[in-house]
């Protein structure tokens, strides 16, 4: 018995590196032509994938404290209440966001990612990609974000 005990938390120990490195998922969406948006978190980095499932378009990094203090927060003036997590690659710039509608009845939420190109030091809008409603939306932005 004393053997089992000593393998299995032999066992356990060499596993709790592993325990840690799951990715902890703070975007994820699909648009209307199928294509996903997923941004994942893990060791200080997020990690942004776009494209099909299981093959991605474009796949990029960005240390986590660098994209929290790149992102604006929402003042708290105006129609609609929202959140951006801004990442960056190379010139481009990726805004996952989720805006609400604060004055409607029915408080409508828009999910997705607007991208932009740096030039010269100034934004010029590139495209935005919406999320499907009628598919599976996960928003866990960062807490610092909030408000």
């Amino acid at each position: 018995m004393k053997k089992v005990k000593k393998y299995l938390i032999a066992f356990l120990l060499t596993m709790a590196p592993f325990a840690h490195a799951v990715d902890h998922l703070v975007f994820f969406c699909t648009n209307a032509q199928g294509k996903q948006v997923r941004v994942t978190e893990q060791g200080g980095k997020f990690r942004y994938q776009f494209g099909k499932p299981k093959r991605a378009e474009l796949v990029f990094e960005n240390d986590r404290q660098e994209a929290i203090d790149r992102s604006p927060r929402w003042g708290g003036i105006g129609r609609d209440l929202w959140t951006n997590l801004v990442l960056q690659n190379g010139d481009y710039q990726y805004a996952l966001f989720s805006s609400m509608d604060r004055l409607s009845p029915r408080h409508e939420t828009v999910y997705g990612v607007t991208v932009h190109r740096l030039v010269n030091g100034e934004e010029q809008y590139v495209t935005q990609v919406k999320c499907s409603k009628k598919r599976k939306i996960v928003v866990n932005f960062p807490e610092e974000l909030m408000f």
